[in-house]
Formats: structure tokens, sequence, C-alpha cells
């Protein structure tokens, strides 16, 4: 599980060739399986210059928030925080920085031998596609945009969760 959650989410620099600052989203993460078999998650992404925060709420409750190459996740049904640090997890600031124009509204990156695929309309990211180690293709579609600064950007959590460096 913590496996296919470091390809859920990147760690991100905002790209000047997407036109993107500080935003905020509602977004819906669909991830096929090589059997076709799906399952769907729900929440709101924060993105401010290093950090990010994914705050999962559907189909479970859970938190992600990076800063350069630190993850912590937050699964609030196991009631249990997980640190993990990793120089070859995705970037999503590096996916959004190293995108370079393809055609129409579409960008493309390759990061570690795979293909990012972005579409940006009004300076709005509107979905980032890509496939897994495990062959499963992820699709993240972005909604609802508002652009600032984000005081919180930490995950929050009781002091009695089970707590694991990785």
């Amino acid at each position: 599980m913590i496996k296919i959650l470091i390809f859920l989410f990147p760690v991100f620099l905002l790209s000047s060739n997407l036109g993107l600052n500080d935003f905020k989203a509602s977004f819906t993460q669909t991830i096929t399986t090589p059997k076709n078999k799906k399952i769907t998650y729900s929440g709101v992404i924060k993105f401010s210059k290093k950090t990010m925060k994914w705050e999962y709420r559907k189909p479970t409750k859970k938190e992600i928030c990076s800063k350069n190459n630190e993850f912590l996740v937050v699964d609030h049904d196991l009631e249990q925080v997980t640190l993990m640090k990793s120089s070859r997890s995705v970037d999503f600031l590096e996916v959004l920085n190293k995108a370079k124009f393809y055609k129409n509204n579409i960008y493309t990156t390759k990061l570690f031998g795979k293909t990012y695929t972005l579409s940006v309309k009004n300076k709005k990211l509107i979905y980032i596609t890509f496939y897994d180690d495990l062959e499963n293709k992820v699709v993240i579609y972005l909604r609802d945009h508002s652009f600032s600064k984000f005081g919180n950007m930490k995950c929050n959590y009781p002091n009695d969760y089970d707590f694991i460096v990785n």
C-alpha cells in the first residue's frame, strides 16, 4: 500500500513552463489495474512552492504531506503515521517543472522512465495521467481551483497514532 501511495502523489516546484502558481483544488484520482479493476479516491490537494498536501476524503480518510523528498502519510482509518524519505519518488513539482508543451493544452515530461501527460487550460491543471511501477494507469482530475497561499500545509494527527519510519 505504501509503495502505491508514493505514486499517488508526486513532490513539486511549480512550473514557469505551465504558468501555474500556488493553488488548491478538489481532485478525483482513478487507478486502473492491468486487469481493468478500478479504485477511485477523492479529496483536496494544496500546492505551495516546495510543499504539497493531499487530503484524501473518500473512500478512506488519509493525508499525505511532502517537502523535498520527505513524505508523511497519515492513515486515519489505521491510526497510523508513516514517515518516508525517498530520492527516487515521483516529485509532482518536478513533473510540473519539467513538462514541455506537446500540442493544444497538452504537456508531457519523462521521469524515471515514465511518461506523464498533463492538461492545462487557463493556467489551471486539469489532469495528469501516467502508469505506475505496477502498470496501473493513474489519472488525477482537478477541479474547483483557487489560487492563493495556504497557511497549514502540515498533516494533522493525534499523538496516540502509531508512528513508523520507513
